[in-house]
């Protein structure tokens, strides 16, 4: 167990909490000594992440979204140290994609635990490493319609309600895919590239292949149909265990996407830029504390 525990806080995140408070009520009886970095706009958790591990810590922990914690990620991809997630956010999949408690003080008590430690793949854009997915097309606009009023009225609904405008305005364009060399084309509304396959909602994922220590990526063209049944599992609190099956999906280490008409494209949340893209998978590069 670490002795000393540096945190990089994101105070902007969805839940409202007295963050400083509750860790403190877990890590102060256990000895632990820990201290703070507060970020404040976009690329400040990837440096203080990199200050911090330059340090030598063995363990970073980061309260925050998805997106916060995939900044802290790609710096520590590689390192020694090892991600403790405190989730903090509106959707927090990441949280579910390890069995991390979704309560701050539940997940700061992991860490006065004997937990575990398991050493994930990362996928990579350009210099942007990403935990979860690239989207390009409908993702990106349900990601674009998810203001921060609509998260703070609705939660994770909020995604469900801009998915559901999104789905309005979404129009079919057409894919050119090299997929580890291979070339395909289709018609569709959405690609995303996976890395991990749940969705943020407990049991539901995109598909039981998806597997974030596999060393490949999860390419998924989305059509219409698909969009629909998408939406309708979110709203409707899919029981545990269940995946959307049936999507056009190829399992890959390398991707390029061409899109006509170019597209946006959102990583882990955060808008990007458009389309065209490469994306690579990076293997077992990233170590996150789990329950043990």
């Amino acid at each position: 167990m670490a002795r000393w525990i540096p945190i990089i806080v994101n105070p902007a995140a969805g839940q409202k909490a007295a963050v400083l408070n509750e860790i403190n009520q877990i890590f102060h009886p256990a000895g632990i000594r820990w201290t703070i970095e507060v970020t404040h706009g976009e690329g400040d958790a990837f440096r203080q992440a990199e200050e911090i591990v330059a340090q030598g810590a063995e363990v970073i922990a980061v309260y925050g979204g998805d997106g916060t914690i995939s900044e802290v990620a790609t710096a520590m991809a590689g390192t020694g140290s090892a991600l403790a997630i405190l989730p903090g956010g509106t959707g927090n999949v990441l949280a579910y994609e390890f069995q991390i408690p979704r309560k701050l003080t539940q997940a700061a008590k992991l860490l006065t635990t004997d937990y575990q430690i398991r050493v994930i793949d990362l996928g990579q854009v350009g210099k942007r490493k990403f935990l979860l997915r690239v989207g390009v097309g409908f993702e990106s606009l349900v990601i674009e319609k998810t203001q921060r009023e609509l998260k703070d009225r609705f939660g994770l609904l909020a995604y469900g309600i801009a998915g559901l405008h999104a789905l309005l305005e979404a129009q079919q364009v057409h894919y050119r895919l090299n997929l580890d060399g291979k070339q395909i084309e289709m018609d569709g509304l959405a690609c995303t590239i996976a890395n991990s396959g749940h969705l943020g909602l407990p049991g539901l994922s995109l598909s039981p292949e998806v597997n974030i220590e596999d060393g490949l990526l999860d390419v998924i063209v989305l059509r219409k149909v698909d969009i629909e049944k998408l939406i309708s599992f979110i709203l409707k609190s899919p029981v545990k265990g269940h995946s959307l099956a049936g999507f056009q999906h190829w399992q890959v280490k390398k991707a390029r996407i061409d899109v006509d008409p170019p597209q946006t494209v959102q990583i882990d949340g955060d808008i990007i830029g458009s389309s065209p893209f490469e994306v690579v998978c990076n293997p077992k590069c990233l170590r996150v504390i789990v329950p043990g």
